[in-house]
């Protein structure tokens, strides 16, 4: 993976974590009927869209990312 890409995976993983946050911030229900939409629907679908996410080559890259779903 080139630079570009692993600069993409650390770009999308912040962005990830950004939008996390703005949820755990503004949202009381923290049921997960509440949680899981608003993920799939904000984060997921960002992380998705990254390319680069669709296949990383390194181990490193791979946790960043698993580290935003989890």
């Amino acid at each position: 993976m080139t630079s570009d890409g692993k600069k993409q995976c650390c770009e999308a993983v912040k962005k990830g974590n950004t939008i996390l946050g703005t949820i755990k911030r503004n949202f009381t229900d923290r049921s997960q009927s509440a949680l899981i939409p608003l993920y799939k629907s904000l984060v997921r679908s960002h992380l998705e869209y990254c390319c680069s996410v669709w296949n990383p080559h390194f181990r490193k890259d791979i946790e960043l990312i698993e580290g935003v779903q989890r």
